[in-house]
C-alpha cells in the first residue's frame, strides 16, 4: 500500500505498519488505519541452480488493481485500483474509500455526504421526459381519433395500434426513471418529470384496459 506524506505528497516509508515517516523533510506520522499490510513481503527465494529469480507480479494480499495502466487522478505516480463510483476518476488504494455494497468513492465525492449521479445515469434522465412526452401525445392522438370514429372495430384496431407508440414507450420511460434514483445520490428534480408523466399515461391506460375488459 502507497503512502503519501500529507505536507509535501512524497512517498512515505514504513516498518513496522504502525508509524511511517517522510525522507523528503524528516515527517513522522502514525498509521490510523490500512487496507492492506503494510509491511512489506518477504524477498522471494532464489532458485537452488543460481542466478536470480524471475519476475513475478506481486501485489498485496493477493489484490490485483482492476484499472491496469491507468494512474490515480490525485496521485499521478500511483496506480489506480478502482473508479469513483460517482465521478468514474480512477484512484488508487490511499484515495479510495470503500462503502458497504461495493461503493468505491475518490475523497471529493466521499466528502460530499450526498454526491451527484454518475454521467451515465444523468443521461437516462432526457430518454424517460422524451417518452413521457411521446405517451402523452399518443394517448391524447389516440382520444381524438376515437372520438371521430363512430365504428367499434375501427376503434378498436386505432387503439390497438396507438398501444404501441403510447403505452410500451410510457412503460420503458418509467422503467428508466425509476433506475436513476438511488438514495444515496443527489435526484435532481427534473427526474420526476418524467416518472410522473409516464406513470400517469401508464395508469390511465391500464384504466382504459380495466374498463375494456368489463364492459365486453
Amino acid at each position: 500500500m502507497e503512502m503519501y506524506c500529507p505536507e509535501c505528497m512524497a512517498p512515505l516509508s514504513s516498518t513496522d505498519g504502525a508509524t511511517a515517516f517522510c525522507r523528503t523533510h524528516g515527517g513522522n506520522y502514525r498509521i490510523l488505519f490500512a487496507r492492506y499490510s503494510i509491511v512489506p513481503p518477504p524477498p522471494l527465494p532464489l532458485p537452488t541452480g543460481g542466478g536470480s529469480a524471475p519476475p513475478v507480479a506481486q501485489n498485496l494480499n493477493g489484490v490485483i488493481p482492476p484499472v491496469l495502466g491507468t494512474r490515480c487522478v490525485q496521485h499521478p505516480d500511483a496506480p489506480a485500483v478502482t473508479l469513483c463510483h460517482n465521478c468514474r476518476a480512477p484512484v488508487c488504494a490511499t484515495c479510495d474509500f470503500a462503502f458497504p455494497g461495493d461503493i468505491h468513492l475518490c475523497p471529493s465525492c466521499a466528502t460530499n455526504s450526498r454526491p451527484q449521479m454518475s454521467k451515465s445515469r444523468r443521461k437516462l434522465i432526457p430518454w424517460s421526459i422524451g417518452l413521457a412526452v411521446v405517451g402523452l401525445l399518443g394517448l391524447v392522438g389516440m382520444v381524438v381519433v376515437i372520438t371521430a370514429l363512430h365504428n367499434k372495430e375501427t376503434a378498436g384496431a386505432v387503439a390497438i395500434g396507438f398501444q404501441l407508440i403510447s403505452f410500451w414507450p410510457a412503460v420503458i420511460g418509467l422503467a428508466l426513471g425509476v433506475s436513476t434514483i438511488d438514495k444515496r445520490l443527489k435526484t435532481p428534480g427534473i427526474i420526476w418529470i418524467g416518472i410522473i408523466g409516464n406513470g400517469l399515461v401508464v395508469a390511465i391506460w391500464l384504466l382504459m384496459i380495466v374498463i375494456g375488459v368489463m364492459m365486453r
